[in-house]
């Protein structure tokens, strides 16, 4: 007995050596703790429960409460499924239990389960629950009968050897497709054959089209999002939801909208596709997603967005292709190119006094006063330098600017500038400095620099420099102060510095980020948001911070 009890404790010490060698985090998180937000405006699939409608769409389960007529975040990888671009779903209803297909095999969610589970490893078409068991089927036409508990494979069979009464998830093969004397709300024209023309001339068709014992009306427009309607007054809605693009490199809240964009369209469009680009926003007050396409917009000039800032009702678009200027209430647009005086039309960062937008570009700096809009270059060096401006940022008294060629300040009052290498030692302005500021965050008390050399710390009290813990094994994509944690988006994840301790905290997609790649973090209060490649994702990180 005492030996084996040795034996335990050495597994344990071992497993704890190992965890702490590759920083290893085990956590137990709740339903809810990670959302992640994509493009959910294709439906390919819908099911009935107790008390909600699930859709399946191209970025997670979406369920929608059928008596209080809304709909909650989606389920998502960032809840444990393998995969979250759906191609059915079903509610067991002996169960309570929700079943999803998709390319990676079945996820199911069983209502006191904390995350989703999985099963099998390869594409679902279809899927559905009869006779005691989940039945699913494979993309090359195998039947798997399922266990409706654990998933367990009971057994494999042809179609032809399937039970006749099993309830199947509703997709565009088994929908209806009479749309006789309906309406549709909206600035849309209707058309019986399911097809809808929005206002652009843009052709959409229902996919699925299912009515309940209710007559309540749930279906799915490819491209515009899902349906809901009343059958006894042939009345359709239309509602969208999630971003337009999951590639996210720009964040930003106003004071009840959050404005989410990116600098990559998630695939090459043809001109005439009715794929939606641009600026997607969530109004708060609403409870409502709304787009601005760059392609309607002709100041917009472009999809590939590199920064978003708000200010005093205007939302500032740094593009690859010049600052566009939206006024929400009015519903006007402003474009600022090079023909106007920006040193290029390349806006890689935008910082907004009250009276002056800093604009740095790939060529230099530029002042914008407000409201005027009137646009001056701002040169660092006496030989005026073409100088790439990778981040700008507000603080106590110093306007920051990260470049390629160092750090360089700007005092609020007097405009006077001032030139700092990768130790916080200041230099001429004219010197050359083998190292560039990637990223910039400021608080009341500190103004932290991430360069590519290491992180280093500006204390706004006593005017102090000194270094933080080395993160030179990953590259930073932008960092975000909250207290006394430092936040770092990284191609690897996200990590949580202390500053008090210098404790670290690692994020990836095993916990519930929606992509690896975090190229913008954005905290608020007990959440932080975080843009990828594949998503926007919050986390209730208060909840577990040490």
């Amino acid at each position: 007995m005492k030996k084996n009890k040795i034996v335990i404790l050495g597994i344990l010490l071992f497993i704890t050596l190992i965890s702490a060698k590759n920083k290893v985090q085990i956590r137990m998180y709740e339903m809810g703790d990670w959302i992640t937000y994509k493009n959910c405006n294709y439906i390919t699939s819908l099911c009935e429960g107790r008390d909600y409608v699930y859709f399946g769409t191209s970025g997670g389960i979406l369920p929608y409460h059928r008596f209080q007529e809304f709909a909650e975040p989606p389920y998502t990888i960032s809840d444990g499924m393998s995969n979250d671009d759906i191609n059915c779903v079903i509610y067991n209803h002996t169960t309570s239990s929700i079943w999803t297909g998709h390319k990676e095999g079945v996820s199911y969610l069983h209502p006191a389960a904390v995350k989703w589970e999985n099963c099998l490893n390869e594409e679902i078409v279809q899927i559905g629950t009869g006779t005691g068991y989940i039945w699913v089927i494979s993309i090359d036409g195998t039947v798997y009968k399922l266990e409706n508990l654990s998933g367990m494979i009971i057994s494999t069979m042809t179609f032809d050897e399937m039970p006749k009464d099993i309830t199947w998830s509703i997709t565009q093969d088994n929908s209806e497709d009479n749309f006789n004397d309906y309406f549709i709300t909206g600035n849309y024209s209707f058309h019986n054959d399911g097809k809808i023309i929005d206002n652009e001339l843009r052709e959409y068709h229902i996919n699925i089209f299912y009515k309940d014992s209710s007559r309540d009306i749930f279906g799915g427009i490819n491209g515009l999002g899902f349906i809901t309607g009343d059958d006894n007054i042939k009345r359709l809605n239309i509602n969208h939801y999630g971003i337009m693009q999951n590639f996210v490199n720009a964040i930003e809240f106003s004071e009840n909208s959050l404005w989410i964009a990116g600098e990559q369209p998630d695939y090459q469009l043809p001109f005439n596709s009715t794929e939606k680009t641009g600026i997607s926003c969530y109004n708060f007050d609403e409870e409502k997603w709304h787009y601005l396409e760059d392609r309607f917009i002709p100041e917009l000039a472009t999809n590939r967005i590199l920064d978003l800032k708000w200010k005093n009702g205007k939302l500032w678009v740094g593009t690859m292709q010049g600052l566009s200027i939206y006024k929400q209430k009015e519903n006007t647009w402003k474009r600022l190119s090079v023909t106007k005086g920006l040193k290029s039309e390349i806006i890689q960062t935008i910082a907004l006094e009250d009276s002056i937008a800093w604009i740095g570009t790939s060529l230099g700096l530029n002042m914008v006063s407000i409201p005027e809009l009137n646009v001056e270059q701002i040169y660092f060096t006496k030989n005026r330098m073409h100088i790439n401006i990778n981040k700008i940022e507000i603080g106590h008294e110093n306007v920051w600017v990260g470049t390629n060629n160092g750090i360089y300040s700007i005092n609020r009052k007097n405009h006077a500038v001032s030139h700092y290498d990768m130790n916080g030692d200041e230099c001429d302005l004219n010197d050359a400095v083998a190292s560039e500021c990637l990223a910039i965050t400021s608080n009341d008390s500190l103004t932290v620099f991430k360069t590519t050399k290491n992180l280093m710390q500006f204390d706004n009290k006593n005017g102090k420099w000194s270094n933080l813990p080395d993160y030179h094994n990953f590259y930073i994509y932008d960092i975000a102060l909250d207290g006394d944690y430092l936040w770092l988006g990284t191609p690897e994840g996200a990590i949580l510095l202390n500053i008090n301790d210098a404790s670290e905290e690692h994020y990836t997609m095993s916990d519930g980020l929606c992509g690896n790649n975090v190229f913008k973090i954005i905290p608020d209060g007990d959440w932080v948001w975080f843009g990828t490649e594949n998503g926007l994702t919050k986390y209730q990180w208060r909840k577990y911070a040490k």
